[in-house]
């Protein structure tokens, strides 16, 4: 059957708000959101009531992790659009921990992010989203609250609709909040189908390992002292959750953590690199054969390109978001590229890591990513950290790829819109 595929990466400055759709001739859409944050509250607002003028609705809302400038606007979101299912990385107590310390540590520990970070599935039941996935990497597994209950398949019934499927059914994690909560296994996507048939198209996050676990665990060691000292626990006693999260919710609590992360993680938060950040695969399927293709790319940036092209498979008309993924570092990078080899020559947009710094970033992606755009959500080159780094624009450009700076300006909002033709496949 025909689809369309049309991306948005919205114009909020520093940080990000990125939107898809999936539909056919006949109107019938599956909409997805990557994060929605921005350094200012105006532009992200701004830009969540253009997209809730055209859409009241969104089947899944993708969060790369839980950092203020990446969520800032989760509740005017939330309060304009209807959400069926959020998927995030699911995070270790410890790992819950250090993200709140980073946060305290920068100055940006708004206490609905905290809330958010300590408990996301109470969070978001709160606010009317019907199902959180919490999406698993490398790390430790949930304890599930019952091992008797079946995994669940979360497909409509619908046999005229779009859904997401997941590859391997989701397990449960119980409710709370209003909401049910689910485990999404590592390495599972989502499948995007019409009825009983697979349009080859899938929805596929990677949550990492922890890029330093010595750090990691020497963090989550002064972190159980503090935990200790604040409630006033013997040395040797065992913490639960509910207690460390007691410590968590409390400001002064979380003030005392302060000098285990600095302890940590020296030169600050520039210095960690520990914090999980999931990025999403939009595309075709790896064993994916369409039978025709076309592609009209348009690139609006201050008016200065527009790009259409048309081409027969095998093509490239993905994307990949990578949140704030340190890609700097060789074993996060290895780990990176190795999970998402088979998709990696079918990507069209690259959405760099971490607003196009240098941390985020090697001259080996290059090499590894087909991708023709490499987009940096960040603000103009004159304000806040002067995103995307010089060396980045430099190597992207030096590599004959298109570097894309949305800024906050609206005029520098990056678009795709791919038609597809595709025989499709029985789900």
């Amino acid at each position: 059957m025909d689809f369309f595929v049309r991306r948005i990466q919205w114009p909020v400055g520093q940080r990000c708000f990125a939107s898809a759709s999936i539909t056919d001739p006949n109107g019938g859409s599956l909409r997805y959101i990557y994060d929605c944050g921005a350094r200012s509250s105006t532009n992200v607002e701004a830009a969540v009531s253009e997209y809730s003028s055209d859409s009241r609705s969104c089947d899944a809302l993708f969060i790369s992790h839980l950092d203020h400038d990446h969520v800032s606007g989760l509740d005017r979101l939330l309060e304009a659009v209807d959400v069926e299912s959020v998927y995030l990385p699911y995070l270790s107590l410890g790992q819950i921990a250090l993200s709140i310390a980073h946060e305290d540590a920068i100055g940006a520990s708004r206490l609905t992010v905290v809330q958010a970070m300590s408990d996301p599935v109470s969070w978001f039941g709160a606010r009317g989203v019907n199902r959180i996935v919490l999406v698993g990497g490398q790390g430790e597994m949930p304890e599930l609250p019952d091992a008797s209950l079946p995994p669940e398949d979360i497909s409509r019934d619908d046999r005229t609709a779009f859904d997401l499927k997941p590859q391997r059914p989701l397990l449960s994690l119980g409710s709370a909040g209003g909401g049910g909560a689910y485990y999404l296994e590592p390495g599972i996507g989502l499948l995007v189908t019409y009825g009983s048939t697979s349009l080859g198209w899938v929805l596929l996050p990677y949550v990492p390992s922890v890029a330093e676990p010595k750090r990691q665990a020497a963090f989550e060691r002064r972190f159980a002292k503090v935990v200790r000292k604040f409630l006033g626990l013997s040395s040797d006693a065992a913490i639960s959750k509910d207690e460390a999260l007691e410590v968590l919710a409390s400001k002064q609590g979380r003030k005392l953590l302060r000098k285990p992360y600095d302890e940590v993680f020296h030169k600050g938060s520039t210095d960690n690199h520990n914090r999980v950040s999931m990025s999403l695969y939009s595309g075709p399927l790896a064993d994916t054969r369409y039978a025709d293709y076309r592609a009209h790319t348009i690139a609006d940036v201050s008016g200065k390109f527009s790009a259409e092209q048309y081409t027969t498979w095998p093509c490239r008309i993905g994307s990949i978001s990578a949140g704030d993924a340190p890609l700097s570092i060789k074993k996060v990078r290895s780990e990176w590229v190795g999970f998402f080899a088979n998709y990696l020559g079918s990507v069209q947009s690259f959405l760099l890591p971490h607003h196009g710094s240098k941390d985020g970033f090697d001259r080996s992606l290059l090499a590894s990513l087909a991708a023709e755009y490499w987009i940096a959500s960040a603000d103009e080159d004159t304000r806040g950290y002067r995103h995307p780094h010089r060396s980045v624009s430099a190597a992207v450009w030096a590599g004959g790829r298109t570097l894309v700076h949305v800024t906050s300006d609206f005029s520098s909002g990056f678009r795709e819109l791919v038609s597809i033709q595709s025989t499709g496949e029985e789900a």
